[in-house]
């Protein structure tokens, strides 16, 4: 689904299970706590889809609120200010790390589970235009607060990527151990990938990078004995 502003606010990775998308206008049974979840998801959601539009410094919490269809008084009740909202919403990383973890799992040799991995990943961003722009661009210039939490995400991408090679390296020891500079490294050459990319093609062609990024994966992941 495109990210961007609709009627319906679309969440994305950033639904929380059973909050519904969009409250009824009439009497309902929901619980204040799913009402409250609801409303989390859509500034979270809506956050994403304003910084995208207009960089972070450029969004304010009244372009939010207008958004995500809520009021200024419930957007201060559940986050402090802008930059927590922001944080909630880059924490949707760890949907994608889960995704492709998941994905991997499903394959049983280790450059299988790379490929499933870089498809899962290159996927998820294809198919949600806002939270790529975040993830890519603008935590870039988010505050010391938002690159802590960016370094965090990319220690857990190094992670993914160090299992298949431990992996390999029980079934071959020719294979040198992940060495986490070097992942951290490989991570940061798919992320200026993704980002060059993004300044001449639509987010939602992503996809096509995957042969590049298998063959940069393998290369470094798992080189072949010398």
């Amino acid at each position: 689904m495109l990210f961007f502003y609709h009627s319906q606010p679309m969440v994305g990775v950033f639904q929380e299970s059973g909050a519904p998308v969009k409250l009824p206008r009439h009497r309902h049974g929901l619980t204040r706590e799913a009402v409250r979840t609801s409303q989390s998801a859509r500034i979270i959601a809506a956050t994403a889809e304003a910084v995208a539009e207009g960089g972070y410094a450029g969004t304010s919490v009244a372009a939010i609120v207008e958004r995500a269809g809520v009021s200024r008084k419930t957007f201060y009740e559940l986050f402090a200010d802008k930059e927590a909202a922001f944080l909630a919403a880059y924490s949707a990383v760890d949907t994608v790390i889960a995704r492709m973890i998941d994905a991997a799992n499903e394959q049983e040799e280790p450059r299988a589970m790379l490929g499933a991995g870089v498809r899962s990943f290159l996927g998820t961003l294809a198919e949600e235009p806002a939270f790529t722009h975040m993830l890519v661009i603008d935590a870039l210039g988010a505050g010391k607060r938002v690159l802590r939490r960016r370094a965090e995400a990319f220690r857990e991408f190094v992670r993914v990527l160090a299992a298949p090679i431990e992996l390999a390296r029980a079934r071959d020891s020719s294979i040198p151990a992940p060495d986490e500079t070097t992942l951290l490294a490989l991570i940061g050459g798919i992320n200026e990938l993704v980002l060059q990319h993004l300044v001449a093609h639509e987010a939602a062609t992503l996809r096509t990078l995957a042969p590049a990024v298998d063959i940069l994966v393998e290369r470094v992941c798992l080189p072949p004995a010398t």
